[in-house]
């Protein structure tokens, strides 16, 4: 309720308030966005002048605020912020005198205020540590500073910024970037006037230099500031920077004239084997790659000496890579002996000089036998086979998305007992068929009920893995219809015994797990009392917290199963009550396991006898890898 009427609130003033377009002049404008998210913002621009110039900002928010922080103006390329508290961490009240007198506002400090044509807007901006809040309705305020540009330099502005709502209308949300001249480029930055008639300052930045020291005497606007005097190249910032690059190592292997004499006689060979295996699980598949060696030995008598001579020649080239930077600078010299600096372009040079080392290794392969031995030859053969990791995982991810649930408004008063099936497509097929009971009863607006549901499962299609569960699940829920909304609130708690299955029979392993899954469970749902063209909106979100546990037998390389966690599944829909009895209803979800899904349940009653109902209900689902039909139809009898 209280949400209902801040919109109300902000529809009236948008329509109230004497609507103002953006001041003319600006160089960029943030319009609109979307709430609660804090973006970065980039304008670029190019000084005209050298001297005073200003930098602004103005705001307008209707229906809520804008949170500004972080200003930075940099020559294009540098990193150096050449606004004073950029961070807007200094501030606080500051006096400032006006033509009324003098006047207390909230400022940070060495900025500016402006009004758009000198109208004081409400929920005018206000400075806080570290931020600008303003809400400004139906016209625009914001805050400047001066500062010293260097004509054709480039610069880049960026700030961060966070609507607190979004407005009907582009025109209703929108921040405006500045720049320009001060009505002096030879005055001092501080003393800057913008050379503009879209804005009358409050006070300029050289009077909110005190802000938030409460002892400090009010500042004038400067009647007479420092003015320049010369401006002459500086001394030019120059950084150099040594890098390596990477190494490229070449070898070459040269051999000598090898000298062998060999007598030998040979005994029968025999053979002995032996193998490794290797598995890996990249969350879809678990593959094992078998790796068989073979060895074959044959007794030999046999008296020979080989020598062959090895010459290995290494080269290893390094990149040296040194990178100049090189920052022109201006100095502007004031009539109070005063000096600014001013950074320009910094331009960056590059220079590559590769440092080759060689080395030449030689060795000897000497071998000789003058007396029996063996000669063992081996040869390695790699076998690899791999099945699907995602059959017991895409179960239980099933079960956890579809918790069980009793729809009280598709649902009359009373006892009930339906079978009910559910096809589930992930990356198998999930058939799930069993049956689901309960009790409801209405008292006044409140609806109250009880149901549980057993339920058989079998998971297939997956390559050489199977899965089996038995499924127990209680649910309590409780509606509350009053007259601005309905609000559904249920518990629920369930139990999965999963038996599941991977087989590599080509390389005869195994792996039978028993895995236990416990589901403690909440869902809310928040309806529309009212229906906006026969759709009723609603929007809630359910909490699973799934414990899983699990015990094997068989190779420990083919265990797929899944670890504990909690899903929070958000959503959002309509309801559309076609009849008192027929209705349907659609869902759009956010799952941590199947992305975005889309729902759609269709539900029917229709008496059949006294006090006894035939129920039915359809729907299906669609999400990422996942495509699911659900169905039930049952008896309900009043009591």
């Amino acid at each position: 309720m209280k949400k209902i009427l801040a919109v109300l609130a902000g529809l009236f003033i948008s329509t109230s308030v004497c609507a103002q377009n953006l001041p003319a002049g600006s160089i960029g404008s943030v319009t609109n966005p979307a709430t609660g998210v804090n973006a970065l913002y980039t304008f670029n621009f190019t000084a005209t002048t050298t001297g005073s110039d200003y930098i602004g900002f103005a705001f307008r928010q209707d229906p809520a605020f804008w949170s500004f922080t972080n200003p930075v103006l940099e020559v294009t390329g540098t990193t150096t912020n050449l606004l004073t508290n950029g961070n807007l961490s200094a501030g606080g009240p500051v006096q400032v005198s006006t033509n009324s007198g003098t006047q207390t506002i909230q400022a940070p400090a060495n900025w500016g205020v402006w009004y758009q044509n000198g109208t004081y807007p409400a929920a005018a901006g206000s400075w806080s540590s570290g931020q600008w809040y303003d809400g400004a309705v139906g016209s625009y305020d914001g805050i400047y500073q001066g500062v010293s540009l260097i004509a054709g330099d480039h610069y880049t502005i960026t700030f961060d910024a966070v609507s607190t709502s979004q407005a009907a209308s582009a025109a209703q949300a929108m921040i405006g970037v500045y720049a320009g001249t001060c009505q002096s480029v030879s005055l001092a930055a501080s003393a800057c006037t913008p050379n503009t008639t879209s804005f009358t300052p409050l006070a300029v930045p050289a009077q909110t230099v005190n802000a938030g020291n409460a002892s400090a005497p009010p500042v004038a606007n400067p009647a007479s500031a420092p003015t320049v005097v010369s401006t002459a190249p500086g001394t030019p910032i120059v950084t150099t920077a040594s890098s390596l690059g990477t190494a490229v190592t070449t070898t070459s292997v040269a051999y000598g004239t090898s000298t062998a004499v060999p007598v030998t006689t040979y005994s029968p060979t025999t053979y002995a084997s032996s193998y490794v295996d290797a598995g890996r699980n990249n969350g879809q598949s678990v593959s094992v790659t078998r790796t068989t060696t073979v060895v074959a030995t044959t007794p030999f008598s046999t008296v020979t000496t080989v020598t062959v001579p090895v010459y290995t020649t290494t080269v290893v080239t390094v990149p040296h890579i040194t990178t100049t930077t090189t920052t022109p600078t201006t100095v502007t010299t004031y009539s109070d002996n005063t000096t600014t600096t001013a950074n320009g372009t910094p331009v960056v040079t590059s220079s590559t000089t590769n440092v080759a080392t060689s080395s030449v290794a030689t060795t000897y392969n000497v071998s000789s036998t003058t007396q029996t031995g063996n000669v063992s030859q081996s040869a390695v053969g790699t076998q690899s086979a791999s099945a699907s990791a995602t059959g017991l995982k895409d179960a239980m991810a099933v079960r956890t998305f579809n918790a069980f649930l009793v729809d009280p408004l598709a649902t009359k008063d009373g006892s009930w007992i339906t079978p009910s099936y559910q096809y589930a497509k992930t990356n198998g097929i999930d058939r799930t068929g069993g049956w689901d009971m309960g009790y409801q009863t209405t008292v006044e607006n409140n609806t109250a009920g009880f149901g549980a549901r057993y339920s058989r499962t079998n998971a297939d299609g997956y390559t050489n893995s199977t899965t089996q569960a038995d499924n127990y699940a209680v649910n309590a829920y409780l509606l509350n219809k009053s007259e601005d909304f309905w609000v559904k609130g249920s518990v629920g708690y369930a139990k999965s015994n999963y038996t599941a299955s991977v087989s590599l029979p080509t390389l005869a392993l195994y792996n039978n797990t028993s895995a236990h899954q416990n589901n403690i469970y909440a869902d809310a749902t928040l309806y529309s009392a009212a229906t906006y063209y026969g759709f009723r909106p609603l929007i809630g979100i359910t909490v699973n917290k799934s414990d899983v546990s699990s015990s094997y037998n068989g190779s420990s390389l083919l265990n797929t199963t899944p670890n504990s966690n909690t899903r929070t599944t958000p959503y959002i829909g309509a309801r559309y009550e076609i009849t008192d009895d027929i209705a349907l209803e659609g869902r759009v979800s956010q799952t941590q396991d199947f992305k975005t899904v889309g729902s759609l349940r269709a539900t029917a009653k229709t008496q059949v006898l006294d006090n006894t109902y035939l129920e039915l209900s359809a729907g299906v689902d669609k999400g990422s890898g996942y495509t699911a039909a659900v169905g039930m139809v049952g008896l309900r009898v009043n009591f």
